[in-house]
């Protein structure tokens, strides 16, 4: 079974504690998103675990615990969203050259194959104010493409999907 977290939380930025009581305790229940009063129990033991997906814009937290995680048995990878956008559109997002710093952490404590970066969500808003036209994405883009160089072996890329 493969447990996608923090897809609803970024687990490791902000409830990194709770994960590994979680751990501790073999499983964890999940609310259904549409339907409040139900909920599911998902194993957290490492036999019935093909794999744990962090979705992280923070690995700060998590970096100290991976350790722990793998003396557990418990295999997982990192997806770390790294866009450099100002506060004023990401602001609990660690700043840009923070984050790189800290993806470049990670990448050493777990390697860089368990390590994926996210440019995602790319959205364009020239007249925002903000200058997120395509030149700020391409200079944006390779600064810290620059800086992740030998630290993942993957990017991901996604347009802005209004749903």
């Amino acid at each position: 079974m493969i447990v996608s977290a923090s897809r609803r939380c970024d687990i490791p930025a902000y409830a990194m504690d709770w994960f590994m009581n979680r751990v501790e305790a073999g499983y964890c229940l999940v609310r259904n998103p549409f339907d409040a009063r139900s909920l599911r129990r998902v194993s957290l033991l490492p036999e019935d675990l093909d794999c744990v997906v962090f979705w992280t814009r923070d690995p700060r937290p998590l970096i100290p615990r991976a350790s722990e995680l793998e003396e557990r048995g418990i295999p997982f990878y990192v997806q770390m969203t790294i866009t450099g956008y100002p506060k004023s559109i990401e602001p609990g997002s660690p700043a840009r050259e923070d984050a790189m710093a800290a993806a470049a952490s990670l990448s050493e404590r777990i390697g860089r194959r368990r390590l994926i970066w996210r440019y995602d969500p790319i959205f364009v808003a020239a007249a925002s104010g903000e200058g997120l036209d395509s030149r700020f994405h391409r200079e944006n883009f390779e600064h810290i493409a620059r800086a992740l160089e030998g630290k993942t072996r993957r990017v991901i890329v996604s347009l802005l999907d209004e749903y």
